[in-house]
């Protein structure tokens, strides 16, 4: 699997989870690899004050070692994936706080890239769960202004 195949692997893997998510495989500023930015909201006009970071789910991600961003000519033998958080931004359990974030648990992937994808997959899929669980107790914040087609 080549560096472009993977990251449109990836990208299917998490929109079949999240239709309407938004998600950016870009490459890192300094040495090679990417980073991985997912949120719920596809639509930035949808987000509260058209702030990415306002996004009321994240998950960060950086593929590191020998990947090397859009390559088409070498084959990847093996893929590492460390992330720096999955969460979700929910009320809070302590009512002197703005929100809260659950957090969905991550490891690092080391492993050949068809592999990574399927278990990035398999966290794509715990953190739909958890939205999905915190939206049935209606706990995602400003969950009223948010459109049901990303919940």
């Amino acid at each position: 699997m080549k560096a472009t195949e993977f990251q449109d692997k990836v990208r299917e893997a998490f929109l079949k989870y999240f239709p309407n998510g938004y998600i950016n495989v870009s490459k890192l500023a300094m040495g090679g690899g990417c980073g991985i930015l997912c949120g719920l909201i596809g639509d930035i006009n949808d987000v509260g004050g058209k702030i990415r970071a306002n996004d009321p789910m994240t998950l960060r991600a950086y593929v590191h070692d020998n990947f090397t961003f859009n390559d088409d000519t070498k084959d990847l033998d093996n893929v590492v994936i460390e992330f720096d958080g999955a969460w979700v931004s929910v009320l809070p359990d302590n009512p002197h706080r703005y929100c809260q974030s659950h957090k969905v648990s991550t490891r690092k992937i080391n492993a050949a890239p068809e592999k990574a994808v399927v278990m990035l997959a398999k966290v794509f899929e715990r953190l739909k769960a958890t939205v999905t669980e915190q939206a049935a107790l209606n706990r995602i914040i400003q969950q009223d202004k948010i459109d049901p087609k990303y919940l």
